[in-house]
């Protein structure tokens, strides 16, 4: 059973419920946005949006069986990416169970907001208003791509890009050119920074880089990078479970 968590008015702290498994009830916490999941929770996550989009071309193949366990799968490992609930636990749920859960509690995929300014650790951190299209901006965002490009082998590629592409508030719109602060805002970005900022980074960055399209070349690993960290996770699977819901007998 997964009773209802009790909130506070105005609570910024996780979904707090009670799952009854087999072994016992066990306290599970569930983000109620990005701003309480992690970059390595998301990068967990996204593996297995394939799972939704496979589900998609078996319901367009009618094969609905198949199309409605990949649906209930990609939304279970998910689920237990961004929260502490183990996948053990989250597939016993009732298929119905299951997607109601993920309808109501991580609706937020698809209707949280990038912001252009965040807080982290009393350090506040703007992200770069390109649509005035200075030429500064413009060189700056040109030596943002080549030492992303020179990263496009670092696991942590979207830290890499938020810790160019901030700026701090206090620095009045400079960027740092020396590798060392870069490298420390990275670590910094790591340790205290959550999704909602990896996310408004990159939709902004994502933006004003199609602006530029027909100037740079963006590298791919980089451009995948950006649609990874804006991704919705299948945030529509529910959807798609309701469909297949209605021509599978469970």
């Amino acid at each position: 059973l997964l009773p209802l968590p009790k909130k506070k008015k105005n609570s910024i702290n996780m979904n707090n419920f009670t799952l009854t498994t087999p072994q016992g009830n066990k306290k599970i916490k569930i983000p109620q946005g990005r701003h309480e999941v992690s970059y390595s929770q998301w990068i967990e996550a996204y593996k297995y949006i394939v799972l939704g989009e496979e589900a998609q071309q078996d319901l367009d193949n009618n094969e609905h069986a198949k199309a409605s366990r990949k649906a209930i799968e990609s939304m279970a490992r998910i689920v237990s990416a961004l929260s502490n609930a183990e996948y053990k636990d989250v597939i016993n749920l009732t298929p119905d169970k299951l997607n109601n859960l993920f309808l109501l509690y991580f609706d937020w995929l698809n209707k949280e907001l990038p912001k252009k300014e965040h807080k982290i650790k009393n350090r506040i951190f703007v992200i770069p208003d390109f649509t005035k299209g200075s030429a500064g901006d413009f060189m700056d965002s040109m030596d943002l791509l080549g030492m992303v490009e020179d990263s496009k082998n670092d696991i942590e590629l979207g830290l890499t890009i938020a810790s160019v592409y901030l700026k701090e508030k206090k620095d009045k719109g400079e960027y740092k050119q020396d590798l060392e602060e870069i490298e420390k805002t990275k670590q910094f970005i790591k340790d205290n920074a959550k999704m909602d900022v990896l996310y408004s980074c990159a939709f902004f960055f994502l933006n004003f880089s199609k602006d530029l399209k027909p100037l740079i070349q963006q590298p791919l690993e980089v451009r995948e990078e950006l649609e990874k960290l804006i991704s919705n996770l299948n945030g529509w699977v529910t959807i798609l479970y309701s469909q297949v819901s209605q021509k599978v007998d469970y």
